[in-house]
């Protein structure tokens, strides 16, 4: 089918979209410096960007769980959207504010639209492809009538995929906020978004966001598009999609939202190849901006000292880090509200606490993971069913 090129979405206080497996409704909270703010019905919180494809800036899980995952290099974007585009980014992802950060490269590109019906309805989509250089890859489809994906799948083998289908959503009546251009960053990418050093100098009388999220120019504000609003609604998952807490967004959990009756994926849904392999952006873009290798669990002004709590004693193999606590006492109580949350993910599983001096007059930190596993890919398929969930999940290696 053939479709006009789609321009980025625009977002409104109150904008809802709820996803399956698990049942999670995502609720635009508020709008500030150019991140679109997301509550979960189940206790977490994001900030992304306008640009669907890319990850959550900044995310909070329930149980005090959070981390961020900033731009430090960049190519062209894909919108305006349509077939054939491609596009190669660069991330920092760090949990807790902790100093070592991991390195990740991206490489996406688009397909050609065509219909795609879920349990929220039929619309024309836009497949977008993602795969990060660990081997994660994300395949989605993005409707731009709905504002969001109608369906992601995740993976990492030896992990089977994981599918997240839109179920309803429910776009706002209020004025509708649309990004603000960044001068050298690719549409719908904010400056919040990069890590401060790689930031590029903005010329004067750029817009900015003001504290309630409106965009302000210097002369006028940037204008903002209207919707529709379909009778359905839907919550941005896994990757792609919404989140974090601020002063000014509402706490409450968002209104139960009435979906459509569930209808089984169309049989003309195709089945999406992997993607290929990406170039690397054109010469014409602004640089990529070199990563350092990637941090090891213990740097030379790093002591850590692994110890369990109330789980198996430490020898080897590997955890899934799904918190980091400053203060010994939270690192119970965080386990127990986990386990709560995550319900039969954890049940069966072990703890282990790893005490981690980090140089530099960081202080320490008591990290939370779950384990311990003898393969490397039962904690990564730990993670992923963690992550999919809208909470965050790190393997690490475990060190007698």
């Amino acid at each position: 089918m053939e479709m006009q090129p789609s321009d980025l979405p625009s977002f409104a206080i109150g904008d809802s979209f709820t996803f399956d497996n698990p049942d999670e409704t995502w609720t635009v909270s508020g709008i500030q410096d150019g991140l679109v703010i997301w509550r979960s019905s189940l206790g977490g919180s994001r900030k992304t960007v306008f640009a669907p494809f890319v990850p959550p800036i900044e995310w909070t899980a329930k149980g005090n769980a959070a981390g961020e995952e900033r731009l430090t290099g960049w190519g062209d974007g894909l919108f305006p959207l349509k077939g054939g585009k491609k596009t190669a980014f660069r991330t920092r992802a760090r949990m807790n504010g902790e100093a070592d950060a991991t390195p990740f490269e991206w490489k996406c590109y688009s397909g050609n639209p065509r219909k795609v019906t879920v349990k929220a309805g039929a619309y024309a989509a836009y497949p977008l492809f993602c795969r990060r250089n660990d081997g994660l890859t994300t395949q989605s489809f993005y409707a731009p009538e709905v504002n969001a994906p109608l369906m992601i799948t995740q993976r990492k083998r030896p992990a089977p995929a994981e599918t997240r289908e839109l179920v309803g959503f429910k776009l706002a009546t209020g004025p509708r906020i649309a990004a603000t251009p960044a001068h050298g960053l690719p549409k719908g990418v904010a400056l919040a978004a990069v890590e401060p050093a790689a930031r590029p100098a903005q010329p004067a009388g750029t817009a900015v966001a003001d504290a309630g999220g409106a965009p302000v120019a210097p002369s006028s504000a940037p204008s903002s598009t209207p919707a529709s609003t379909p009778a359905s609604a839907s919550p941005p998952a896994a990757a792609l999609a919404p989140p974090p807490q601020i002063a000014h967004a509402a706490a409450q959990r968002p209104p139960a939202i009435a979906a459509r009756p569930a209808a089984p994926v169309s049989s003309g849904t195709p089945t999406i190849a992997p993607p290929p392999r990406i170039g690397p952006p054109a010469a014409a873009t602004p640089p990529v901006i070199a990563l350092a290798p990637p941090a090891s669990a213990t740097t030379p002004a790093d002591k850590v000292e692994p110890r369990a709590a109330s789980g198996p004693t430490l020898s080897a193999g590997f955890g899934a880090q799904i918190a980091s606590y400053q203060v010994p006492a939270n690192v119970e109580r965080g386990w127990v509200s986990l386990r709560q949350r995550h319900g039969p993910l954890l049940d069966s599983v072990g703890h282990v606490v790893r005490r981690v001096e980090l140089g530099g007059g960081k202080g320490v930190f008591h990290r939370l993971l779950a384990g311990p596993f003898p393969a490397r890919s039962s904690a990564e398929q730990l993670c992923r069913s963690i992550r999919s969930r809208g909470a965050g999940c790190i393997v690490q290696p475990l060190e007698g």
